[in-house]
């Protein structure tokens, strides 16, 4: 499973990553969660849930959360 997450940054689109199997059951809409923004962990907001990762149409790399915080 992949989300869409909202970072607090002045960048009007969302960013994609993969959702390790432990967490998919707490990833859901609206939770808060925790991820890699190149050398820093941000934390954002899961506003979509996407396909699995190898369904995905994209060229670049998809990064994993970090937490789920709520």
């Amino acid at each position: 499973m992949t989300v869409d997450v909202i970072l607090p940054l002045p960048i009007d689109e969302t960013y994609t990553y993969a959702v390790p199997a432990d967490m998919e059951s707490d990833a859901q809409l609206g939770s808060r969660v925790l991820v890699p923004f190149g050398p820093r962990r941000l934390t954002g907001l899961i506003v979509e849930t996407g396909p699995p990762v190898d369904e995905l149409d994209v060229d670049f790399t998809v990064k994993p959360l970090i937490d789920v915080l709520d």
